[in-house]
């Protein structure tokens, strides 16, 4: 370097300046082919929030695309060495598509990976089907992050129909469905990777959790108790019990809750919220109630709900005084009104005797759900027998247009109408009564009622 400052020196001013500037700009073209090298070497992370993919569907495509290439696990100046080597060469064989198509996938240029690896397949011996199974998974990974999942969908078909244990494949054909909401698809494809990688429990918990989210219990809990049998994880033991509750397994599911419990806390009472409800599916209420109680004290975050599960508790023991103190516990925290929890303080009401607010409690219970109209029902059992015969004839006749206890209604309206001395609706109501149901009580009642009234039964009823 000294000679050459020392040869420009002895060099005329003129020819030295150009020497220079021919030099700034070598140095400066250098520097140019440098960067761009680096732009073109840079490894390009597959997701960003503007994906119309998931992050782990992209990510899983991309691990399919990196696993087994040199390129992308190279360090920067073997990437640069390796991009100098394969400029201005056409790729002739599989392995040199492959190559070439990962440059690509390292900039996040997947369609045009996605035509190198079509290459690599053309490239291919028909006869080598492990070879051709494993370029279609390529092929359709890179479809996937260039966002064309019908593509995607034919070549993970393609790379099973080379080899239909290539348990990627199957996996990656569940993430795609998954993605599409094709959840059935989904779940068979999961179900079919894990015969052939029956150790992932992760996975087998995705699909426990995939069929708890179709409903299909049973099946969520077989997927749970395999990954529990296998990792004996708290969150593993947490699920097999919630799915046997929602199975409908109550004893199975406080089995699970209570060996939970037996190594770890319960920081918000939600372990104790589920075995409450467990004991209520075992109809045993006065546990229920107390496990429900220490949800409530360990901090359960809706506390309006233990309290409204409690009513059911109290109200089924007999219990009708808590039933109301306990609903209305329920009322002060609730966001939204409970309808069967004011239903159950309106029959807590009417058993108590007081029949103005049991009535009180039934309508609002209706308001709050306008199907449950077995409230109609009580209503107008609340109004007969606190003598408010018109509320309980207009009650009684919404209970009869939901078809509900038919024969009852038109019996107890026809009494209604009695009281009213409205003795034409009063006949209609119990000849009515006599074709909508076979209980005898009520039968000979009508019937006598009738006859009292100076009406001719029907010959069948005579």
């Amino acid at each position: 370097m000294e000679q050459n400052q020392n040869t420009i020196k002895k060099l005329n001013p003129a020819r030295r300046k150009l020497i220079q500037r021919i030099l700034a700009v070598f140095l400066a073209f250098a520097m140019m082919l440098s960067s761009a090298l680096l732009l073109l070497t840079r490894i390009v992370k597959p997701y960003d929030d503007d994906a119309t993919i998931s992050e782990t569907t992209a990510e899983s495509a991309y691990q399919t695309l990196s696993g087994e290439s040199a390129y992308l696990a190279a360090p920067t100046l073997e990437r640069v060495q390796m991009l100098l080597r394969e400029l201005g060469r056409q790729p002739k064989t599989p392995e040199e598509y492959e190559q070439v198509a990962s440059m690509y996938v390292g900039r996040g240029n997947y369609a045009e990976a996605a035509v190198l690896y079509e290459g690599s397949i053309a490239a291919t011996d028909a006869d080598d089907t492990a070879s051709l199974a494993n370029r279609e998974l390529k092929l359709g990974s890179a479809y996937v992050l260039s966002g064309d999942m019908e593509n995607a969908e034919v070549c993970y078909l393609k790379a099973l129909d080379f080899d239909n244990t290539l348990s990627l494949a199957h996996l990656l054909l569940a993430q795609i469905y998954f993605e599409q909401e094709r959840y059935e698809e989904s779940a068979s494809q999961i179900h079919t990777y894990l015969q052939l990688v029956p150790y992932d429990t992760d996975n087998r918990t995705l699909l426990g959790n995939l069929y708890e989210s179709m409903q299909q219990y049973e099946n969520a809990l077989n997927e749970y108790m395999a990954a529990y049998t296998l990792t004996k994880s708290a969150t593993d033991c947490m699920n097999v019990a919630r799915a046997a509750l929602l199975n409908g397994d109550f004893a199975l599911g406080d089995q699970y809750l209570s060996i939970y419990l037996e190594d770890n806390e319960d920081p918000d009472g939600s372990v104790h919220y589920l075995l409450g409800a467990s004991q209520m599916g075992q109809e045993n209420y006065a546990a229920a109630q107390a496990y429900m109680l220490e949800a409530i004290a360990l901090g359960y975050p809706d506390p309006a709900d233990c309290y409204v599960q409690i009513t059911l508790c109290t109200y089924m023991q007999g219990d009708y005084t808590n039933t109301i103190a306990y609903g209305k516990q329920a009322e002060a925290l609730w966001e939204s009104p409970s309808a069967e929890c004011l239903q159950r303080m309106g029959l807590s009401q009417m058993q108590l005797g007081d029949y103005a607010d049991s009535v009180g409690y039934l309508k609002r219970s209706l308001a709050a759900d306008p199907t449950m109209t077995d409230n109609n029902y009580y209503i107008a059992t609340g109004c007969l027998l606190s003598a408010d015969y018109e509320g309980a004839c207009e009650a009684y006749g919404a209970a009869i247009d939901n078809n509900y206890l038919m024969q009852e209604c038109y019996y107890n309206r026809a009494i209604c109408y009695l009281q009213l001395e409205n003795y034409d609706a009063a006949v209609s109501d119990l000849l009515a009564c006599l074709d909508a149901g076979d209980d005898e009580t009520i039968l000979t009642s009508a019937s006598e009622i009738l006859t009292q009234l100076g009406v001719q039964l029907p010959t069948a009823e005579k």
